[in-house]
């Protein structure tokens, strides 16, 4: 990446957090394979690695071939991860890992700006009514979790109260 394109990634983050925030924000639903995401992320991040670290993405058999979601966001966040984790893993492994799960597992309620309560299950949940399969019956739904590992230095303890500020950053 050129810093030109940096900086316009940056910036199309922050519209894209505003969109969030504002509540415009469009979740496309499209056909995609979850292995072919994973392989696509880790070998762009090692296409730019300067450091030697071993990239695994690890898929369980359940998950299924094809799903239907934002594939642009799910890669947005699963780069904007592994990027993270690789900034703060000096030497080991940063990967992903893919399993089905039986239902999301969320420990508490959030509060946005505006002191609404927002769980993820409202953000994530969508209307799927139109879904069908290859043979035109209504879709099945599955939940993924998408874990990003490492053995980097992790996150030291006072800097867990500022883990979703907007634009904090502990320093690495």
């Amino acid at each position: 990446f050129s810093s030109g394109d940096l900086v316009l990634q940056l910036i199309n983050d922050i519209l894209d957090l505003s969109k969030v925030e504002s509540g415009v924000m469009k979740l496309e639903a499209t056909k995609f394979r979850p292995r072919e995401v994973v392989k696509h992320v880790l070998q762009t991040a090692a296409a730019s690695l300067k450091k030697f670290l071993t990239l695994e993405g690890n898929i369980t058999e359940d998950v299924p071939i094809e799903v239907v979601g934002d594939v642009l966001r799910i890669r947005q966040i699963l780069t904007n991860l592994i990027s993270n984790a690789i900034k703060f893993t000096h030497k080991g492994t940063v990967g992903i890992k893919l399993e089905v799960i039986s239902e999301p597992f969320f420990a508490s309620e959030d509060m946005n700006d505006n002191n609404k309560s927002t769980t993820p299950k409202q953000i994530l949940s969508s209307q799927n009514s139109d879904a069908e399969d290859e043979n035109g019956e209504p879709g099945t739904t599955v939940w993924i979790c998408c874990d990003v590992y490492d053995t980097g230095i992790g996150i030291p303890e006072n800097a867990i109260p500022c883990l979703f500020k907007k634009y904090m950053q502990a320093s690495a």
